[in-house]
Formats: C-alpha cells, sequence, structure tokens
C-alpha cells in the first residue's frame, strides 16, 4: 500500500488520504512531577495544555492530544525534532517515546465524512457530541484510533500502521456501500 495517496476520486464527496505519521511523540509523566513537566513542555512548544481528554491542543506545525490524565500524545504536521524536543522539556520527570513508526495518519474529508464514521465509531458526531478541534478515543473494526474533528466535515484519524490496509478497505467498501 502506498504511503500517501487520495482512496477516492478528487470529485467526490468524500476524498480518503492516507499518509505516514509526521513526528509523533508520546509522553507519559511521572506521579508528582506532571504540573512543572507539563508547563516546560508546553512552554518549550507553545501550546497551552488541554483541560481534557477530549480538547486538542495546537502549537505550531502540531497538535497535542491528553489521551490520559498523565499522558500526551504530540503530533507535527512537519518534519522537526520533536523527540529531542520533548525530552529536553520533560528532562527526569517522565517518559518520552517516538512512536511515528507505530501509527498511520488517515484524514478524511468531505460532506459523507460523517455518514461513513457514523457507520463505525461510536461517538456522537452530531452538533452535542465531537465537535470541531475536539478528539476523542474508540475503537473501529477492532482497532484502536484516535479521532481528531478539525472541521464539520473533516476529520484525522491515527490509526495503527499493523491496522491501516484493513481499515483502508473498510472505509472504501462502507464507501462503495453508501452509493447505492
Amino acid at each position: 500500500m502506498d504511503d500517501r495517496h487520495s482512496i477516492l476520486d478528487q470529485g467526490a464527496a468524500l476524498q480518503l488520504q492516507l499518509q505516514p505519521c509526521r513526528p509523533l511523540v508520546q509522553v507519559g509523566f511521572w506521579r508528582g512531577a506532571r504540573g512543572a513537566a507539563a508547563l516546560r513542555l508546553a512552554e518549550a512548544l507553545a501550546f497551552e495544555m488541554p483541560a481534557d481528554g477530549r480538547q486538542v491542543a495546537g502549537f505550531p506545525d502540531g497538535w497535542a492530544y491528553r489521551i490520559a490524565p498523565d499522558r500526551l500524545l504530540l503530533l507535527s504536521d512537519r518534519a522537526r525534532p520533536l523527540l529531542q524536543e520533548c525530552r529536553s522539556a520533560v528532562g527526569q520527570d517522565g517518559a518520552v517515546s517516538d512512536i511515528g513508526h507505530a501509527k498511520r495518519i488517515l484524514d478524511l474529508d468531505g460532506s459523507e465524512a460523517v455518514s461513513l464514521l457514523t457507520r463505525g465509531i461510536a461517538i456522537d458526531l452530531g452538533p452535542a457530541g465531537l465537535t470541531p478541534g475536539a478528539f476523542a478515543q474508540t475503537r473501529l473494526h477492532d482497532a484502536s484510533i484516535l479521532v481528531h474533528r478539525l472541521s464539520p466535515e473533516r476529520f484525522r484519524l491515527l490509526i495503527p500502521t499493523s491496522f491501516a490496509a484493513a481499515l483502508v478497505d473498510w472505509f472504501v467498501e462502507s464507501w462503495a456501500m453508501m452509493q447505492y
């Protein structure tokens, strides 16, 4: 499977694009050190720590997801030494790991994105549910995924590399079934 390609026609009501994760770093803070280490990290990358496990904090060229009380995922939209930046800021107050090899990005964009996603995930995508700028963790086709709603019709999914082919097939087959 090509690492970067559009799966559906550009003229369709839905476009899917699979691509490798750019720098993706997971930070786990040690108990008792989270406050100071998190502040140093937020300052170093120029973002405000997400208040909860739904809101996404943007930083120049990237996103910070609070995936657990003491854990963050940091995704950059460009090549940068994100791992080293995080290690410098966190120091000995946590564990910092590059996990970009374990995930792929699947971008969904178009007027049919919500209809397609609601066929496979148990997240409310209505006005009171997952709003633009928020994220949720869920499962799709037996794989744990992170769904970041960028706008009303645009979503970024972080999916396991090992399930990328199966999930892409699921999206394409589900889309085809919706066309009848």
